[in-house]
């Protein structure tokens, strides 16, 4: 992760423990059945907290903390600057479920989005990115 641009940065991801074994067995998994708020990807916090305060929306929560190998983001202020991106790409934002935005962000060049705010997100778009060091039920 030395030459990520993030660095060493520790990641934090709230889950059920039920997926702890897909988790560790076969790594993160990108694809959702359901609506993501920001499109297809796996999130990450970079708050231990908002990684916890995820997990404790689950029957049994767990905690997985992770390093990433991002070279180059797609860096949003907040989700009001996500959703102009959105409008300026005639993407409509009820459609997050499709690949539609991590598509277009692959095609510019970007490998992971991040969106600041008071929690602030990195969705990474290819598994290989992320290293699971350790997975923590609550």
């Amino acid at each position: 992760t030395r030459d990520s641009y993030y660095g060493d940065r520790d990641f934090y991801h709230g889950t059920d423990a039920e997926n702890l074994a897909g988790l560790t067995s076969r790594g993160a998994r990108l694809e959702s059945e359901s609506v993501n708020s920001y499109g297809d990807g796996f999130y990450l916090a970079f708050s231990k907290q908002t990684g916890i305060d995820y997990a404790n929306q689950a029957d049994r929560p767990a905690l997985v903390s992770a390093k990433v190998m991002v070279r180059k983001p797609k860096k949003f202020t907040d989700s009001i600057d996500f959703e102009s991106f959105l409008q300026e790409n005639d993407i409509p934002a009820d459609n997050l479920q499709s690949k539609t935005v991590t598509k277009l962000l692959i095609s510019q060049g970007f490998d992971a989005v991040e969106i600041g705010g008071n929690r602030i997100l990195v969705i990474i778009f290819d598994c290989r990115q992320i290293a699971i060091y350790e997975v923590t039920e609550l």
